[in-house]
């Protein structure tokens, strides 16, 4: 199956090898996402330095400190509206205010946009500010926190051409915020990732967020206060029982994405278990700088995959994992009726035709069995694949050339076999003329079970078999849109695009994954 199987030759990688297996026993079931409650709460003494975003959130995070074990802690604030961080690095006041006190973290919030920012256009002093300002808090003793802001609602009107939206600027000031505490050793709160997560699992509630095209209402507030709690007791905010103004439904789901912002991705391959595969991926990228494998400390790993990577990956090692980023999961293990559940709660699908469920006859335990003639699973509306970065995968046996595994309502193919020969392909692409569909010389139509994945991480779209790819093409956009599936039919349910042949393990990610 993988070609990354016989990259294990030299001593080296056998050496990581061994340590890993010892691992796997060692840390088993050991949770790296927050340390265990200690006998005796610290109380804490932090700083935040920034401008109206700061400011914006302070009450609501003061109330979520007063009820929480920490609720001695002392918090304070320099961040008057429209401050940037350069500013405070040239203010006497900020200055005097980092050597005032023994601080044990300094939090570090600059001007929403600027992060985002080229050289010759604000970049640059962004950086020079974060690298001058946390020498100085070191100095102090403390420890340097870049708080991580989210995208503005539309994106940046100021700069359009850089941040036309709100994804695109959210993206580079992800990117901004991880070069700082890199180049800095800082800690990240990455508020701004929590944010997304709400933006792409509920747009409406997402939008909800903001007061304005920029500064948090109290429900973006409350969100932003659980992260940095998270961040800064490093305790999980899930055990708060504070709902402040929000029902205890919204707290609750806020909470929870507080805490699924630090939760490592560590199944790599995206196929639900932590096993060998996903080992001789970290082991491929080993002592490099490779952001899909780099998985710890949590949430951005530290430039480089080495033992800390190692470690967490093996904590999880033969278990099944609960991945934020998994938005569809037809497990299709049924053995009765006709509804094909999703694993992830939110998304049925209704079965029609003649369908056979076998409940051992899958590749991961059961699958579903299609006639190719008027079988299939129906689903409910998902996330436009256009909108971010996704991934899909299925495992198949049988079918025909131009039979179809995964369609759009009424809009295209996303796996299926060629009419010619039974290759691989999707029709998923981007507007316009002159656009192709993407074919692979793979066929998956020969009898044997194959896994077959399509993956767009918002440049490029690649094609899978057996997780190796076997297809790519530069594709900057996709046309998608928030309709149904067709679990094993086209997308207009025309005759010869019914699968005839077993589908099973059908999974979605908003992110792009590397089988």
């Amino acid at each position: 199956m993988k070609t990354t199987k016989s990259k294990i030759r030299c001593g080296g990688m056998l050496t990581i090898l061994v340590l890993a297996l010892g691992l796997a026993v060692e840390v088993a079931k050991t949770d790296f996402t927050f340390s265990e409650s200690p006998v005796e709460r610290k109380q804490l003494r932090v700083l935040f330095i920034g401008n109206s975003i700061t400011n914006r959130i302070q009450n609501t995070l003061d109330r979520v400190i007063q009820a929480s074990p920490y609720s001695e802690s002392t918090f304070e604030y320099v961040a008057p509206d429209g401050a940037t961080l350069q500013a405070h690095m040239y203010s006497e006041n900020t200055m005097s205010k980092i050597r005032s006190s023994d601080w044990d973290f300094v939090v570090l919030q600059e001007f929403s946009n600027r992060p985002t920012l080229p050289n010759g256009r604000g970049r640059s002093p962004f950086y020079e500010a974060v690298a001058n300002l946390s020498e100085a808090i070191k100095e102090s003793g403390a420890q340097v926190v870049l708080y991580m802001t989210w995208g503005r609602r539309d994106g940046d009107p100021q700069y359009p051409q850089i941040s036309p939206d709100y994804e695109t600027m959210q993206q580079l000031l992800i990117e901004g915020y991880r070069e700082a505490a890199r180049q800095v050793d800082a800690i990240i709160a990455p508020v701004g990732v929590a944010w997304q997560r709400v933006r792409r699992n509920k747009p409406e509630l997402g939008r909800q967020l903001y007061s304005d095209t920029i500064h948090p209402s109290y429900k973006g507030a409350f969100l932003t206060a659980c992260v940095l709690y998270a961040t800064l007791f490093d305790a999980d905010p899930t055990e708060l029982a504070f709902n402040d103004s929000l029902s205890a439904e919204e707290a609750a789901y806020f909470r929870s994405i507080a805490k699924e912002v630090f939760i490592p991705f560590v199944d790599l391959n995206g196929d639900g278990i932590v096993d060998i595969d996903d080992l001789l991926m970290l082991i491929e990228h080993w002592v490099q700088d490779e952001p899909s494998v780099d998985i710890a400390p949590p949430p951005f790993g530290d430039g480089i995959v080495d033992v800390q990577d190692l470690e967490v990956l093996m904590s999880y090692w033969g278990q099944p994992v609960d991945d934020p980023t998994l938005i569809a999961h037809w497990a299709l293990d049924e053995t009765e009726g006709m509804i094909a559940y999703d694993s992830t709660g939110t998304n049925f699908a209704f079965v029609i035709g003649g369908a056979v469920w076998q409940p051992s006859g899958g590749q991961v335990d059961g699958a579903i069995q299609l006639d190719g003639v008027d079988d299939c699973a129906i689903t409910g509306s998902i996330p436009n694949p256009a909108e971010r970065p996704f991934s899909v995968f299925a495992w198949v046996k049988g079918g025909a050339p131009g039979q179809a595994v995964l369609s759009q309502m009424g809009r295209a193919r996303w796996l299926c076999a060629d009419p010619s020969e039974g290759n691989l392909m999707t029709e998923l692409k981007a507007a316009g003329r002159g656009v192709n569909e993407l074919l692979s010389q793979t066929i998956i139509t020969d009898g044997n079970w194959h896994r077959i994945g399509l993956v767009w991480d918002g440049s490029h779209r690649t094609l899978y078999v057996d997780d190796v790819a076997v297809a790519e093409d530069a594709q900057d956009n996709l046309q998608g849109l928030e309709n149904g599936l067709y679990i094993g039919a086209g997308s207009a349910m025309e005759p010869g695009t019914f699968w005839f042949g077993l589908i099973d393990d059908v999974r979605i990610y908003n992110r792009a994954v590397t089988p």
